[in-house]
């Protein structure tokens, strides 16, 4: 007799892969996994389509590119995000030691002669300040020489929300992925405790794309699968 991954087994009828896996189930009992466990693994292999087990692990590799994918979405906005903040935050500092620089002129306009000097040396942190933040700002104004601190913020309120959509779409991803990977787990579980009670070197006959393949009991190792 010969068993396929696939979930045909020579000279019966003809077994989808999740009534194959709840057979050997069945056959070894509840000590292998609790029966609500058993229930969610099998329906998932039904509403996934999964034929094998191959066709379990493709199904967790193409989970995980697509949360690859979408990691490498989040370095861009964070590079936007990190610019914007740092051009608001100048944009403050900069409004700031306007208003305490143009203090500065007017009582430094009204020192007498002799104290001027001593006066501005006093406030010559804020003078830096102020140059500082200025030329920063200088260096960001639009074409039309503004300050587009209402574009800014809108740009960074939108692109906040997008960061946040993204972020739930991969924490939803990865919820999946390590779901997935435990079903993954106790499927090969299931098939290698079969192993272990079976015939040495059974054979199993995969399908893939129309094609048999057989393989033996002893080549079936979960560490063809990679992260």
């Amino acid at each position: 007799m010969v068993f396929a991954s696939s979930g045909t087994i020579t000279g019966f009828p003809s077994l989808p892969f999740a009534d194959f896996i709840s057979d050997i189930i069945s056959r070894q009992g509840h000590a292998s996994m609790h029966s609500e466990t058993a229930t969610y693994i099998l329906n998932f292999l039904k509403s996934n389509q999964i034929g094998h087990y191959a066709g379990l692990e493709n199904h967790l590799k193409n989970l995980m590119g697509s949360q690859r994918e979408l990691s490498h979405k989040f370095n861009p906005i964070r590079k936007q995000l990190k610019e914007l903040d740092e051009h608001i935050k100048q944009y403050k500092a900069y409004t700031k030691y306007k208003a305490e620089y143009k203090q500065y002129q007017q009582d430094y306009n009204n020192q007498l002669p002799w104290k001027k000097k001593s006066f501005e040396q006093e406030h010559s942190w804020l003078i830096k300040k102020y140059s500082d933040t200025k030329s920063y700002i200088d260096s960001v104004r639009n074409d039309k020489n503004q300050i587009p601190i209402n574009a800014w913020s809108k740009e960074h309120a939108q692109l906040s929300t997008e960061l946040q959509k993204l972020n739930g779409e991969y924490q939803a991803l990865k919820t999946q992925v390590d779901d997935v990977n435990k079903i993954r787990v106790k499927v090969y579980d299931v098939l290698r405790k079969e192993q272990q009670v079976g015939q040495p070197k059974r054979h199993i006959a995969q399908s893939n794309g129309g094609c048999e393949a057989n393989y033996l009991w002893d080549d079936f190792k979960s560490e063809n699968f990679k992260f």
